[in-house]
Order: structure tokens, then C-alpha cells, then sequence
């Protein structure tokens, strides 16, 4: 199913599934996304602002170009999804432990990317992210809170200002670029 230029409320999408469908140039504003699944679809040049997740997922799905800024994801699964060259400032990706709003539980996005992808300000929180393809991304002010960061590659991002607070970095690729932003946002200087 091929779906252009369209409006969506939280009617139209409260409890659907949605398989291989494209999404051209939709909107998603302010919609409430209650028990909706996605499978394997195409969301290209959409506008999901300020929309809320809740009990939602995406499954090898991909967002080129798409506006998910401000979103919380902490009620949705996203698995093999493709996050390549969209916008998604400010998002939090965290999940809380079954039956709490204040603890959080391991959130695993091993099998996502986010190469090109415009997260500053974004904050990943107790998320597993070993080989997740962050390549030229802009992280700037980004929050990694406890996160595994194994083998990441962050190889040509923006890090200013990027924090690892008590986070696993082993492996983790940065370019002779990224190495230096990285060092002056903690504060370094090069020694001349």
C-alpha cells in the first residue's frame, strides 16, 4: 500500500498493522500511536512531531528524511530499523522496567543505524548500541547514560559536547577528527 501526502490521526492508526507499506510525504502530527505495528515499511519525507508512542513498534522499517524530533521511545520496540540521514534532535530512547516510571531496563539497538542521521540533543539511556553505525551523524549535546558502545562506530560524527557518562566504550571508532572534537568537549587541548 502506497500512502502519499496524507494526514494521519490517532484514529486512523490506533491498532493497525501495517505491513511493507510507503509512506511519501505524510504527516503524523500529534497523533497517539496505540498498539500500531510496522513492518517493513517506508517512511520518506514523513512529519511525526509530537506524536506519542505508546505499546508501538517498528520492525525493518526506514525513515529517509523524516522529522522525529522530540519524540520519547521508551513504549516502543524499533528492531532493524534505519534511521539513515532523518531528523531525530531531542529524541530519548530508554525503556523502564516493566511496571516502573522511574527505573530503566536495557534497551537493544544492536540492530539499528543511524549513519547521517541528525540526533543533537538526543539522549540514549541504558541502551545497547555494539556496531551500531552512528558515521557522519550529528551528535552534538547527545547523551550516552550507560550505554554499551562496543565496537560503535562513530567514525565522522559531530561529537561537541557529546557525554559518556559511565558508559562501555571499547572498540568504539572515531576518526582523527572525532578523537580531537571529542577531546576538546572533556575539556583536552593539543600541546604544540
Amino acid at each position: 500500500m502506497v500512502y502519499k501526502d496524507e494526514t494521519f490521526t490517532s484514529e486512523k492508526v490506533k491498532g493497525q498493522t501495517f505491513e511493507a507499506a510507503s509512506f511519501e510525504r505524510c504527516k503524523f502530527n500529534q497523533v497517539v500511536f496505540r498498539f500500531t505495528a510496522f513492518t517493513k515499511c517506508v517512511f520518506n519525507s514523513c512529519d511525526f512531531s509530537g506524536c506519542f508512542f505508546d505499546i508501538t513498534s517498528f520492525k525493518e522499517c526506514r525513515f529517509p528524511d523524516s522529522k522525529l524530533t522530540g519524540l520519547d521511545f521508551s513504549e516502543t520496540s524499533l528492531i532493524s530499523c534505519n534511521f539513515a540521514q532523518s531528523v531525530l534532535k531531542q529524541g530519548v530512547f530508554h525503556k523502564y522496567l516493566r511496571g516502573s516510571k522511574s527505573e530503566h531496563d536495557k534497551l537493544n539497538l544492536t540492530s539499528c543505524t543511524f549513519a547521517q542521521a541528525d540526533l543533537a540533543a538526543a539522549m540514549f539511556i541504558h541502551a545497547k548500541l555494539d556496531k551500531v553505525n552512528f558515521a557522519s551523524a550529528n551528535l552534538e549535546r547527545a547523551i550516552f547514560d550507560k550505554c554499551s558502545l562496543v565496537e560503535t562506530d562513530f567514525s565522522g560524527a559531530k561529537i561537541e559536547g557529546i557525554s559518556f557518562e559511565g558508559s562501555k566504550i571499547e572498540k568504539t571508532y572515531l576518526n582523527l577528527e572525532g578523537f580531537l572534537q571529542f577531546g576538546i568537549s572533556k575539556g583536552f587541548q593539543l600541546k604544540e
